[in-house]
């Protein structure tokens, strides 16, 4: 039915946004073949894939954070480690899609 062509997607869009926002990049936006709003789902896929490889950029440089803490010595290799850690802490806590080529 027509509502159900309109409400669905909708309700999807929640579903997928809600676990954005708990962090969980893992979740695919689609949609039913007869259902509206097609147009919208590229542009929240290729969202979700820009966060997705913007934090594991992040997480590469975290590393090279790391290595760099090692030749200082310290309360500037103190800093660079908690700055480090923090940084880790907080791109571990997304759980990131497996793929990258669905936008």
């Amino acid at each position: 039915s027509l509502s159900h062509r309109i409400a669905g997607p909708v309700f999807k869009l929640g579903m997928v946004v809600g676990r954005y926002a708990s962090r969980d990049l893992s979740a695919r936006m689609y949609l039913r073949k007869h259902d509206y709003f097609h147009s919208i789902v590229p542009a929240i896929n290729a969202f979700r894939l820009t966060v997705a490889k913007d934090l594991t950029e992040i997480r590469a440089e975290e590393r090279k954070l790391r290595e760099a803490a090692k030749s200082a010595s310290g309360p500037a290799r103190d800093q660079m480690m908690a700055v480090a850690e923090k940084i880790s802490a907080i791109v571990n806590s997304y759980q990131l899609p497996e793929e990258t080529g669905d936008a």
